[in-house]
């Protein structure tokens, strides 16, 4: 896993998923030798394929047994958790702005709807304004700056995930990490 995340990281993806087999179902698919691998360890495996920590919490859904996302801003070779977790002003921002754009579709949608629905919003609730700012400028020093960030070629945003079989049971993967065919 660590190895597939770092060879991915300079690639042109929105998204790295990895889903861990879990060694249940029909006996007949699986063979020996397989190492267990908890959602904390598969974690640290694409933690250290990034070279960085990559906090999930702020942007935690689901089962935290068997899921995990994380929104990582990328501006150039920079990258920074779009929420700080232990940064209780981003976790407001989220909770406040979620409240009132969380119904909102963004994806495929012309960007002058978007803008329109985003000013209907704000109109609707102008104290989000300033919440905006300030999560904008510590979202900014995290990724290094917004000169970093303007000055970036690439997408600003890789989101990377790790899901699991649901259940309580450890995960396992064969030699080599790969589920047989």
């Amino acid at each position: 896993m660590a190895g597939v995340t770092t060879a991915v990281l300079d690639m042109p993806f929105d998204m790295l998923s990895f889903q861990p087999a879990a060694y249940i179902g029909d006996d007949r698919r699986w063979g020996k030798g397989f190492t267990d691998v908890t959602i904390d360890a598969g974690w640290d495996r694409i933690e250290e394929g990034a070279g960085q920590r990559i906090p999930w919490q702020g942007t935690q859904f689901g089962d935290v047994r068997c899921n995990r996302t994380a929104v990582v801003l990328r501006a150039g070779q920079s990258r920074a958790a779009l929420l700080d977790p232990a940064d209780q002003k981003d976790l407001d921002a989220r909770d406040r702005l979620l409240a009132h754009f969380g119904g909102m579709y963004f994806g495929g949608t012309p960007h002058w709807i978007v803008a329109v629905r985003v000013i209907r919003a704000l109109l609707a609730h102008p104290g989000d304004v300033p919440v905006i700012l300030g999560f904008g400028l510590r979202l900014s020093r995290r990724a290094g700056g917004l000169f970093g960030i303007i000055s970036s070629s690439r997408p600003p945003r890789l989101s990377r995930a790790m899901r699991c079989c649901p259940g309580t049971r450890t995960r396992s993967l064969p030699p080599g990490g790969h589920r047989p065919g």
